[in-house]
C-alpha cells in the first residue's frame, strides 16, 4: 500500500485488493445477519419444549406437522409421523434447526471477516484462495465474490504483494 494514501498513486492491484477486502467484510456482515433467520424456529420450539406436564401440550404449528408428515410419507418412516404428534419432539427439532441456522451463519460470517482481514494485511494468500474455492457454493454473492477473489489473487502483480 502507498504510505501517502493518495488514491491516484495506488496501483491497480492495491485498489483491487482493498475492494476485495471491503467486499468480504460486507458479505461477512450480511452472512452473520442471516442468523436472525433461525429465530422463527427458536421461539416456537422453546414454547413447545417448555410445557407444563400437568396441562395438555399445545399443538405444534400446522405447517410443521404437514412438513413432517409429508417427509414421513416420502421416506416411509412412521417414527417421523409419530413425532409430529408430540409437541416436545417437535420443539426439539425446531430448536435444533434454529441453532443450526444461527451457528452456521455466525461461523461463516466470522470466516468471511477473517478472510477479508487476511486480504487487507496481505497475508495468507493460499488460505484466501482455498476459502474462495469453497465459498463458490454460497449463492449468489459468495459465488461472485469468490470468482473475483480467485481472478485477482492469480494476478502476478498481486502475488508480488504477498510475502512468500
Amino acid at each position: 500500500m502507498n504510505p501517502t494514501g493518495d488514491p491516484a498513486a495506488q496501483s491497480t492491484a492495491d485498489r483491487q485488493l482493498r475492494l476485495l477486502a471491503i467486499a468480504h467484510y460486507g458479505l461477512a456482515a450480511i452472512t452473520a445477519f442471516k442468523a436472525v433467520l433461525g429465530l422463527p424456529f427458536l421461539f416456537p420450539g422453546l414454547t413447545l419444549m417448555n410445557v407444563d406436564p400437568d396441562q395438555p401440550a399445545p399443538p405444534p404449528p400446522a405447517w410443521f406437522v404437514e412438513a413432517l408428515e409429508w417427509t414421513a410419507d416420502v421416506l416411509g418412516n412412521q417414527d417421523l409421523r409419530m413425532l409430529s404428534q408430540e409437541s416436545v419432539g417437535v420443539g426439539v427439532l425446531l430448536v435444533a434447526t434454529a441453532a443450526s441456522i444461527i451457528v452456521v451463519s455466525l461461523v461463516h460470517g466470522v470466516a468471511l471477516a477473517y478472510v477479508g482481514r487476511l486480504i487487507a494485511k496481505r497475508q495468507g494468500r493460499m488460505t484466501v484462495l482455498i476459502f474462495s474455492w469453497l465459498d463458490i457454493i454460497y449463492l449468489p454473492f459468495g459465488t461472485v465474490l469468490s470468482i473475483f477473489a480467485i481472478k485477482i489473487l492469480a494476478n502476478a502483480e498481486v502475488k508480488r504483494q504477498y510475502p512468500r
